[in-house]
């Protein structure tokens, strides 16, 4: 935990995550995908792969609307660590999280984002090492 971050500084990491969703985003993580796919096993990249559903407009229309609502509820991107999620499993917490209080989300969303920057974290370590 980290008691001496504002809810401003919580607010400004917030801000500096892409929209989880957009064809944008899911394509740039195809292209990792694919990476991961010349480096790796084949049965470890299809795994890898199966949690982007890049060739589904109608997951990217949803994350659209969804995100919209999350938006305008709560006045920033939706939040979440993506490693090891699928794109239903996303959607299904984007749902669930819609319901949240302004406050519930927002500790949630500290939450999401202290994983992400752990895992940030081990993989810089693990590329140094």
């Amino acid at each position: 935990e980290a008691p001496m971050l504002a809810r401003g500084d919580w607010e400004e990491a917030f801000a500096a995550h892409p929209e989880i969703g957009n064809q944008r985003f899911m394509e740039k993580k195809t292209e990792e995908l694919r990476t991961l796919h010349a480096q790796f096993s084949s049965g470890e990249a299809r795994a890898a792969m199966g949690n982007v559903a890049v060739e589904q407009p109608e997951v990217f229309e949803e994350f659209a609307r969804l995100n919209a609502a999350y938006g305008e509820k709560f006045g920033r991107v939706f939040l979440i660590c993506v490693t090891g999620r699928t794109a239903d499993e996303m959607l299904e917490s984007l749902r669930r999280r819609l319901q949240e209080t302004p406050e519930a989300e927002y500790e949630t969303a500290k939450e999401q984002e202290r994983m992400i920057t752990h895992l940030r974290i081990d993989k810089l370590l693990q590329a140094k090492l």
